[in-house]
């Protein structure tokens, strides 16, 4: 047993959820400031993905607890791209 899944159920998914908050609040401020539908946009959407992958699979979660990372997931993008909008361009 390792020592993430020492922790109870609700801790980890709460450490789950808060870190894919926290992950996508930088990426939704990338995606606010690039063009919707291009590679930038893109990437700044699917970047954060793999972390929590990972982040999941460390915690000893199961494929269950996918929905509530990309729901906190997707509040992260929202919220970042509101905390941090484009500037706009001089002319």
């Amino acid at each position: 047993m390792s020592a993430a899944t020492a922790l109870p159920l609700a801790l980890r998914a709460t450490l789950l959820a808060l870190s894919a908050f926290a992950l996508n609040l930088p990426a939704g401020a990338w995606r606010a400031r690039s063009r919707k539908g291009s590679l930038s946009w893109l990437a700044a959407i699917h970047a954060p993905i793999p972390f929590a992958f990972l982040l999941r699979r460390l915690l000893g979660l199961s494929i269950g607890f996918v929905l509530l990372s990309l729901v906190f997931a997707v509040a992260g993008q929202l919220l970042g791209g509101r905390l941090w909008p484009p500037r706009p361009r001089a002319s």
